[in-house]
């Protein structure tokens, strides 16, 4: 009798892990497919939010993102290096950043076009900043988002 409180409890636990990620359209998983043959599917980890689907896996020993719209179409892959890896302008351009920040994410950003630019994601005290970087090492665009945006403060 004391095993039905487990059981229905872990029943639930395990929707609503699923839930919130919803059903992974079939079109979208094809696309993945062709684009990364060579990634095996069980390996790939699906989440989806209002605006897109991406896949999070492992490609010759790096971490990647792919993002997808519903529709099945490819958006971006964004590929996570280490500062070593980084072409030397790339590595110029944080060297001169602030250095009160800690940096969250590094990596080359693969678009549909075949071309490709760097993303850098830094969170300092009261918000996170989004740099996007050409190959130049030159900065193309940069985003702050408060840590408070989208709350309510009373």
């Amino acid at each position: 009798m004391k095993i039905l409180p487990l059981v229905t409890c872990f029943c639930l636990l395990s929707f609503w892990g699923t839930a919130g990620n919803g059903v992974i359209p079939q079109v979208v998983k094809d696309a993945f497919a062709q684009l990364y043959p060579d990634v095996d599917g069980v390996d790939v980890f699906w989440e989806t939010d209002k605006e897109a689907v991406m896949a999070t896996f492992k490609q010759h020993g790096q971490l990647s993102r792919a993002f997808f719209d519903k529709a099945g179409q490819w958006r971006e892959t964004r590929i996570r290096l280490y500062y070593d890896q980084l072409p030397r302008l790339i590595r110029s351009f944080l060297e001169k950043q602030p250095h009160d920040a800690d940096i969250t994410f590094i990596g080359k950003v693969l678009r549909p076009d075949g071309s490709y630019i760097f993303r850098i994601e830094s969170e300092f005290y009261e918000e996170v900043v989004i740099k996007l970087i050409d190959r130049q090492g030159l900065l193309l665009e940069e985003k702050r988002i408060p840590f408070t945006e989208g709350l309510e403060i009373y």
